[in-house]
């Protein structure tokens, strides 16, 4: 094993990867890039910290070299790598990574490195470095992290911490070592499962212990500044024989860091209406070197005040007790804080024996069983009764267990918003005590992930698109994060209690919204302005829109291990309750593109708050709303009472789309792995289409959709184009869009078409082929020799348009507003300059311009007309697009619902008061409530950025009364 090269601190020593050096100055970059930390945070504790930062097309080469600066001019240790590129081979997504010492204030600065300055390196490895990835260590640490890779696992050295990954068996690490001291060991994903029988009230249990069991462990990441381990395998019981639950664990280390982020998902692939998971967590071995008295637990106390931790000696001394001698009492306080204590050897007879009278308190917990309390408990042993200590509100999820010669710390992000969840310390009165990390705690009521319901309640009156056998849990997957830190000793609580603020509020950095905006990143959006009276009403609107949402996740407690994330889809005021119960009216699951309207809003903001509601949607409508294997993967599930319960499952909830923000802004490695699945997602979806126990479909070929199917299977391929730089992708988006432009009239694309999921492109029959081809809507039936790709076989310029083909080839006209509501016109803008194929514009224009003028239920019409403007210049368009933004008239208020923002609906028939809702934006019928305020909210951020010309001098007196004006 190499260990850590130690450099001279007096040095300044830069590791270059790439072959050859870049020459080139970064044109459109300023040579600089400025990052704050999210929110202004100053770190309390060094900290490890990735992020990306996004460039125009041709600004940065693959093999272009950065330097990262404090505000002081002092150097961060800097590994960059690639997460995206444009067409032309230049970077367009740059992943970076650095250590942040406790105290630094923002901001950074990231510069590119000059050519005289870069005197050698190594090449980054593994599988998540797509190309030579630019690497550059510069002072701070002074050391960087070494890895050896052998068959009997990875061993990481980060120069202040030692760890050894094994291969194979159920250890997921086998040691943590500083110093050459092992502080930690054994660590195991476990869980226990109970097969229950609950027919007719009737109850049948067998609880089973499973250990993850590692299959395949990846090193994806090796530094200098960050390594990452990926470790994948399935939870094995002995006694059943059975594995189940695949797993994926991620170890992220940096460079002269004591600290380890954990990035732990698993899949539910049992029976839901058998399989009960009791408990799933992470437990750590802990070896003792001390003696009972001089080991210590730590729990967190409160995350809303500040408060500090539940401190708990093993053993505690008798300093309460004058009799037990003075050398004893007068070490009271520093026995309490954790410093170590002479052992009992070192004690006069009289005080040791005063010491031995203590009990030994072997085990502790903290149980969080809601979002609003925990408790403490503890016991000396399993044969003894629990002993409740205390309770308290909402944990920092944080446990500390070791002795004065060392300990570890373990916290789970999102403790108390993804109860239940449990922090647990068990024989710590033994050799080797364990410290577990419970997301779904042992002592919590068995996970059920049953239907709501086994009958269908309606489509019409309920929205509920209940099929037989769909309402299935199968494949729906869970993410949680971990912090865990080693020490030399017990640290004092003062510290503690920043690594415990870190867990829950880890370090972010982020480029400023003028940055990002400069750059076209994540689409097109505006940054906020209040330069005139109407962009400052609908300003105001955007902010009470967000504002509303956060207050609702409290004033609802819309918290918990499978629902923390989401909001709810529609509102009841009858009840002043959203519509929790009924059918596909609960849970959004993305319905009309929440996820959106979060992450655009803190571009060009970079609010903290947006950040983390932004943040908790994407990691929960990624998993849970999401099945990961098994018949329906990679598709999502439509909104429902339960994530997963809705018998509609398709690729416009789960696409990349949806999850691109993340990934680019922190280079979330598991984010990464979802978007990727989702290349076979046209696949699925036109199997499930076929086997569609309400409306199936059948023939050669049947139809998928322009903006519901393949704008979703079109974000996916890009994605995986821009990630890798693999042309395929790329030509199977040109040859579709080359197909729907051939299919279409009057230069729209169609609709859709008659789709080829081997090829991904839409087919039509050949001249040759017969008419007697036959099948219902949106099939065809006849040898699939009669058929071709519609590019290949209709006449597609200008001049030929109208000379088409015989009717049985074509789809009729161009996409509707139903095709824009689910993320289109937000792929479009990322798509169009990838793509860069004038004919698709041309064709997206008109798009825009036959969807502009809509009214009634039809809500995308504002952006559209701003998207025509922006295209051609149209001023007619421009004003539309305001007109339309403005005039909500049609839009629905309850009777009874409070009109005015804030204002709380407080009756005996109320658990406790509440806020309704104000919606804006145009209802779709059905769909008022929160998707219709989603959309009027993109279409705000978009009108006021491409229509931003047009825009009234005033707000008309005939729309003033249509916003908060």
């Amino acid at each position: 094993m190499r260990y850590c090269m130690f450099l001279s601190k007096s040095l300044m020593i830069f590791s270059m990867v790439s072959c050859m050096l870049a020459t080139s100055v970064i044109q459109g970059l300023a040579q600089s890039v400025v990052l704050n930390p999210l929110g202004g945070a100053v770190p309390g504790v060094s900290q490890g910290v990735s992020w990306g930062v996004p460039f125009a097309q041709g600004a940065v080469s693959k093999s272009r070299v950065f330097t990262l600066t404090t505000a002081n001019n002092t150097a961060l240790p800097l590994q960059t790598w690639p997460l995206a590129y444009w067409p032309d081979g230049s970077i367009k997504w740059l992943g970076c990574a650095t250590v942040l010492p406790s105290g630094t204030r923002g901001p950074v600065t990231l510069e590119a490195a000059p050519a005289t300055i870069i005197l050698g390196g190594r090449q980054n490895s593994g599988p998540s470095a797509l190309a030579a990835s630019p690497v550059v260590l510069a002072g701070g640490s002074g050391f960087e992290i070494q890895c050896k890779q052998e068959a009997s696992g990875i061993s990481v050295n980060t120069g202040a911490m030692q760890c050894l990954i094994p291969s194979k068996g159920t250890r997921v690490v086998e040691q943590m070592s500083v110093n050459g001291k092992v502080i930690a060991s054994q660590a195991r994903l476990v869980c226990s499962l109970e097969q229950t029988s609950r027919a007719f009230s009737t109850t049948t249990a067998r609880e089973e212990e499973f250990e993850g069991q590692i299959e395949r462990i990846t090193l994806e990441q090796s530094g200098p500044v960050r390594a990452v381990v990926k470790i994948e395998g399935k939870h094995y019981s002995q006694a059943l024989k059975r594995a189940w639950l695949p797993f994926v664990l991620r170890l992220y280390f940096y460079a002269g860091e004591t600290s380890v982020k954990a990035v732990h998902s698993f899949v539910f692939d049992g029976d839901g209406n058998k399989d009960f998971i009791n408990s799933l967590g992470l437990q750590f071995t802990v070896p003792f070197r001390d003696e009972e008295h001089n080991r210590h637990v730590r729990f967190s106390g409160e995350a809303t005040d500040g408060s500090g931790f539940w401190v708990q000696p093993v053993r505690l001394m008798p300093g309460y007790r004058p009799s037990a001698g003075e050398e004893v009492t007068t070490r009271y306080a520093e026995h309490l804080a954790g410093k170590p204590v002479p052992a009992l050897a070192g004690f006069s007879e009289r005080s040791r024996a005063a010491i031995l009278t203590c009990p030994v308190w072997g085990d502790m917990r903290l149980l969080q069983t809601g979002p609003n309390g925990f408790s403490i408990d503890k016991r000396t042993q399993g044969s003894s009764s629990w002993l409740h200590v205390t309770d308290g509100y909402r944990s920092l999820g944080g446990a500390l267990l070791g002795d004065a010669s060392g300990s570890i710390f373990a916290g789970i992000r999102d403790f108390w918003q993804k109860y239940p969840s449990a922090l647990e310390v068990r024989n710590a009165g033994t050799p080797e005590g364990t410290l577990s990390l419970w997301f779904w705690a042992p002592a919590a009521e068995a996970m059920d992930l049953r239907s709501y319901d086994t009958l269908a309640h309606d489509l019409n009156i309920n929205y509920e698109d209940w099929k037989p056998g769909w309402a299935t849990p199968e494949g729906i997957a869970n993410t949680n994060e971990l912090n865990i830190r080693l020490f030399g000793n017990i640290p004092d609580a003062a510290s503690l209690l920043e690594v415990a603020k870190a867990t829950q509020q880890p370090l972010q950095l982020v480029c400023t919204p003028e940055y990002y905006h400069s750059v076209r990143a994540l689409g097109i959006w505006g940054l906020p302005d209040k330069s005139n009276p109407v962009h400052q009403a609908v300003e105001a609107e955007l902010d009470r829109t967000i504002s509303y949402l956060q207050k609702q996740v409290e004033q609802r407690y819309w918290y918990g291990f499978w629902n923390y994330g989401d909001i709810m889809h529609n509102y009841d005021f009858g009840r002043h309750e959203w519509r929790y119960d009924i059918g596909g009216w609960a849970w959004n699951n993305t319905e009309l593109m929440p996820d959106m309207f979060l992450w655009i809003s803190f571009l060009r903001t970079g609010r903290a708050d947006i950040w983390k509601m932004a943040e908790a949607m994407t990691r929960h409508t990624s998993e849970a709303d999401v099945h990961h294997l098994g018949r329906f993967a990679p598709l999502g599930s439509r909104h429902n009472v339960t994530h997963w319960g809705d018998g509609a499952k398709q690729p416009r909830i789960s696409h990349a789309g949806l999850k691109r923000y993340y990934y680019y802004l922190t280079t979330d490695e598991r984010t990464g792995d979802l978007m990727r699945e989702q290349l076979r997602a046209d696949s699925t979806y036109d199997e499930i289409k076929r086997n569609d126990t309400r409306n199936p479909v059948s023939g050669t070929y049947i139809s998928h959709g322009f903006g519901t199917d393949w704008c979703s299977y079109a974000i996916n391929w890009m994605t995986e184009w821009e990630r890798t730089g693999n042309t395929y992708w790329r030509d199977r988006i040109l040859n579709g869009v080359k197909d729907m432009l051939a299919l279409g009239r009057n230069g729209l694309p169609s609709s859709g078409g008659l789709y080829n999921i081997t090829t991904g492109r839409f087919m039509t029959l050949k001249a040759s082929a017969t008419q007697a081809a036959t099948g219902a809507r949106g099939s065809m039936n006849a040898p699939a020799s009669d058929f071709a790709p519609a590019a290949d076989v209709i006449r597609t310029t200008p001049s030929q348009d109208q000379a088409s083909a015989p009717a049985a080839r074509r789809m009729g006209g161009g996409p509707g507003y139903f095709d824009m509501i689910f993320g289109a016109p937000e792929i479009m803008a990322e798509l169009l300059p990838m793509l860069n194929y004038e004919p698709f514009r041309e064709a997206w224009l008109k798009v825009c311009q036959s969807l502009a003028n809509t009214t009634g239920n039809q809500m995308t019409g504002p952006r559209m007309a701003a998207w025509a403007y922006h295209l051609s210049g149209d001023t007619q368009m421009g004003e539309l697009a305001w007109k339309q933004l403005l005039d909500n008239t049609e839009n629905e208020i309850a009777p009874g619902s409070s009109l005015v923002p804030g204002t709380l609906v407080s009756n005996p028939g109320l658990l406790h008061p509440v806020e309704d809702p104000i919606f804006l934006g145009r209802s779709a019928g059905w769909q008022l409530h929160n998707p219709s305020s989603m959309q009027w909210a993109l279409n705000a951020l978009e009108v006021m950025e491409m229509a931003k010309k047009s825009t009234p001098a005033s707000v008309p007196a005939k729309y003033k009364n249509s916003i908060n004006y």
